[in-house]
């Protein structure tokens, strides 16, 4: 992928760029008559590189987000970023386009952030920023590396003792490291760490069983009393066969869910609980019945991937009958787009697109990729909402289903969505679009 510093400024969208100007870039491009892919690329680069760069630590940290999750496809945006990391948080830009190529096997830039995580301090952190020290302590060997990683652990940074902790949970079974996992797993301030403490003591093995079923015992919070119950049955059944039947057969709550999805996920890897997996079932299915609605999107959440054929016959069966009472929009898309094929779906998605709301983009989404005609102009309609999340969602579905093979005798809405006002619908379209170009350049 070409990146806006990595071309020659030939054409007027490339001129505009290398001034930095995206409005003067966008309007050159929509004003050529034989739109050149490339120039749209590199405008779609050059939004996300300008976020990347933002002294708005949220606004930079979404653009990271989109960035990390497109591999690479987003590559010349990193080098753009390492070369060049601006005026803010520098240090921490260039760190995470180092952590981009090193994932990808760049032997320079792992040796550049492995030697920052050796000969800092893990006590004190030597005064550097906790993110930066978070990207350099992943690239430590969890196997050579464990002494260091579990001092690292105890860092006074959150991130740090995460990034840590993701590390030992493929280290070596070891006692000083269980302990270490078995304390953090109780003790841990941090909600995020402690469960990340409590997934890694599962890769103990067997001799981390008792620690875990006392945290599935007693543990307060449902997220880490539910990574516990999962953790125990990955290492020891029979223990946690007994516990998770009890959450199982309880009233629908959110704990329920969460171990009835970890289950049922389980038994879709091949891992099965026959004894679990009915009573599982029934407690989503009881969830998505629930008054309460927040619980009822959890367990819609969870069919999402359970409800796909030929998995779970039964469920989709029940998800027929209950997606046409369903009335909160939140939890209807999700039933919709569980079952998507067949006239309920289909049903539920024309009512649901007929509103002014995020639900309602994602569902003229989905009936655009079935090639509804009508959904088009929904979505283009839904592109113009006063409301930033109903744009994003719009636009960048428009993005994602644009057939880019014609973009000389059509514009692009999209492209004018990456001047939005808001950065949420700059980023997400820009995203959108990288990613359909990628699929048209793979194409044949």
């Amino acid at each position: 992928m070409l990146s806006a510093a990595s071309a020659c400024a030939t054409s007027t969208t490339q001129s505009a760029l290398a001034t930095g100007n995206t409005q003067a870039a966008v309007a050159a491009y929509e004003a050529e008559q034989a739109r050149d892919l490339d120039d749209l690329q590199r405008i779609a680069e050059h939004v996300l590189i300008v976020e990347a760069r933002t002294e708005d630590r949220a606004r930079s940290e979404r653009a990271w987000t989109i960035l990390r999750g497109m591999g690479p496809r987003a590559e010349g945006v990193w080098r753009e970023l390492e070369d060049e990391p601006g005026e803010h948080d520098g240090e921490r830009v260039r760190a995470e386009a180092l952590a981009f190529r090193a994932q990808l096997g760049d032997a320079t830039a792992w040796r550049e952030l492995h030697a920052l995580a050796e000969d800092a301090d893990a006590a004190e952190g030597a005064g550097r920023d906790p993110e930066v020290l978070a990207l350099a302590v992943e690239t430590l060997d969890p196997e050579r590396g464990a002494e260091s990683l579990r001092a690292w652990a105890r860092s006074t940074s959150a991130s740090v003792r995460s990034a840590a902790l993701e590390q030992l949970a493929s280290s070596p079974v070891a006692a000083e490291t269980r302990a270490l996992l078995s304390e953090l797993a109780r003790s841990e301030p941090d909600e995020g760490v402690r469960i990340a403490a409590i997934r890694a003591l599962a890769q103990q093995g067997p001799n981390a069983s008792t620690s875990l079923e006392a945290l599935a015992r007693g543990e307060p919070d449902d997220d880490a009393r539910a990574a516990a119950l999962g953790a125990l049955l990955a290492v020891d059944p029979l223990r946690a066969e007994p516990l998770c039947a009890a959450v199982l057969s309880d009233a629908p709550s959110m704990l329920g869910v969460a171990v009835a999805h970890d289950v049922l996920t389980r038994a879709q890897r091949g891992q099965r609980s026959d004894s679990l997996e009915a009573t599982a079932e029934q407690q989503i299915l009881s969830a998505l019945a629930a008054p309460n609605p927040t619980l009822r999107a959890r367990a819609a959440t969870a069919t999402l991937v359970l409800a796909q054929p030929p998995a779970r016959s039964a469920m989709r069966q029940e998800l027929e009958q209950r997606i046409g009472a369903e009335r909160d929009r939140r939890v209807h898309i999700l039933l919709a787009l569980a079952l998507r094929t067949g006239p309920s779906s289909k049903h539920a998605l024309e009512e649901l697109a007929e509103g002014k709301d995020v639900p309602a983009a994602q569902a003229a989404a989905e009936l655009w990729l079935a090639n509804d005609p009508k959904a088009a102009r929904r979505l283009q309609e839904l592109a113009t909402s006063t409301d930033p999340s109903v744009r994003a969602t719009a636009a960048a579905a428009l993005a994602r289903g644009f057939d880019f093979a014609s973009v000389r005798q059509q514009p692009i809405t999209s492209a004018h969505a990456l001047l939005d006002s808001d950065p949420r619908v700059r980023t997400t379209v820009a995203a959108a679009i990288l990613r359909s170009i990628e699929r048209l350049q793979a194409q044949p």
